[in-house]
């Protein structure tokens, strides 16, 4: 049983984001490793940090 959960797990992990995206290197860009919620804070501080230094 544990077996086929880390199975499927595993498969589910290793689903690509799109056929055709790559990463910088010219990987297969994967679901699970790029984006997600730690580019999105990066993004959001980023673009508050500018918001809040251009209106000052």
């Amino acid at each position: 049983d544990k077996s086929e959960f880390v199975d499927m797990k595993l498969e589910e992990e290793l689903q690509l984001v799109d056929g055709n995206k790559v990463d910088w290197k010219g990987r297969s860009a994967l679901k699970f490793k790029y984006g997600g919620m730690k580019a999105a804070f990066l993004m959001l501080g980023k673009y508050t940090v500018l918001f809040l230094v251009s209106h000052n």
